[in-house]
């Protein structure tokens, strides 16, 4: 018997994970960077410096202030804090892996982030090339016994969260594309069955919807994690560096889970007017075991009494699952640019 076509598709998903994990681990990246970057090695770490990112990919390196650079172009614009993480890419704020470094009186990147972060927004379409966005999986957090974060209303983050995700399958489900729900209903899931339904439905993205909460009430705004680099810390860990690599399936899309990731918190922004919290990096259990690009999005705090009432209003959901849904379709429209792009590539 002719194997199907999604048995197919599986197999060579397979394959490339298996080929991206190795020149993961590695330290190579698996999506190069264009030819002709060039790094230097400082107290072992590869570094690219500023001035060579504005070569490479055409773009004005200044200065934007005592402490602060920009590099831009006509279509995108990157502002750095020196000694800091926090990027800005076209308005969004997107963390680092490292920290801008100062070498001498030049500034630099880590590879990982001219590689993992830089290239992903400035040349999207070679992170993208290989992946299709035909089977959408939402993952609603929490369920039944794990009622995840309260508010001071009562208001649950299980409850919540499930609302919005109902509302993004419609939007995203009447542009085309096939949605799942890890659950319908208020259940509980462990985090392995979460990543397990996505395997099992071949799914091409998967997004995890939370709502956050912090021991004090002034935590405000909305953030989007993708999987943390290897050997890299999280981006709520501070700056210093894990010895080693923890190399996790997920990190085979390092690339297009930055792309997602960017494209989500732009659009949630763009709805919600919420506070800019940017696209972070964490080593959630349901990023590492994903088995295709995947991101988790937190859509405010319930922790905060001002957040909390906005959340509470159906008006306000609907925005949330606006944003979500519009970032998730301009990541299948970039994906099928890419694919077209190097259908032309190939003839």
């Amino acid at each position: 018997m002719r194997p199907s076509s999604t048995s197919r598709v599986s197999r060579v998903r397979a394959g490339f994970v298996l080929v991206a994990l190795a020149a993961i681990a590695a330290g190579t990246p698996s999506a190069p960077c264009p030819r002709g970057l060039r790094y230097v090695t400082r107290a072992g770490k590869k570094l690219v410096y500023l001035n060579e990112v504005a070569r490479v990919y055409n773009l004005r390196l200044r200065k934007a202030g005592q402490k602060n650079l920009s590099l831009s172009s006509r279509w995108s614009r990157l502002l750095f804090r020196e000694n800091s993480r926090e990027l800005t890419f076209n308005g969004v704020r997107v963390w680092l892996n490292a920290p801008l470094y100062r070498a001498g009186w030049r500034h630099a990147l880590d590879y990982a982030d001219a590689c993992w972060t830089l290239d992903p927004l400035l040349r999207r379409y070679a992170h993208l090339q290989r992946l299709r966005c035909r089977r959408v999986v939402l993952d609603p957090g929490h369920g039944g016994r794990d009622r995840g974060a309260r508010g001071r209303r009562g208001v649950e983050e299980k409850a919540v969260v499930l609302d919005i995700a109902r509302r993004v399958r419609v939007h995203v489900a009447n542009a085309g594309l096939k949605v799942y729900l890890t659950r319908e209903s208020d259940r509980y899931l462990s985090l392995d069955e979460r990543v397990k339904k996505a395997a099992r439905w071949n799914a091409d993205l998967f997004v995890s919807i939370h709502a956050n909460a912090t021991v004090g009430r002034r935590g405000r705004g909305v953030e989007t994690y993708v999987l943390a680099m290897p050997g890299f810390p999280s981006t709520n860990d501070g700056h210093r560096r894990r010895r080693g690599y923890s190399v996790y399936r997920g990190n085979a899309w390092n690339g297009a889970n930055l792309v997602l990731a960017y494209f989500i918190q732009k659009a949630l922004l763009d709805y919600t007017r919420a506070p800019d919290r940017g696209v972070r990096r964490s080593r959630f259990y349901v990023l590492k075991e994903a088995p295709c690009p995947a991101v988790l999005v937190e859509c405010g705090f319930l922790s905060n009494t001002y957040e909390e009432e906005k959340l509470l209003t159906a008006t306000y959901r609907e925005k949330v699952a606006r944003g979500i849904a519009s970032g998730i379709l301009q990541y299948a429209d970039a994906v099928r640019e890419a694919a077209r792009g190097s259908a032309r590539v190939s003839r």
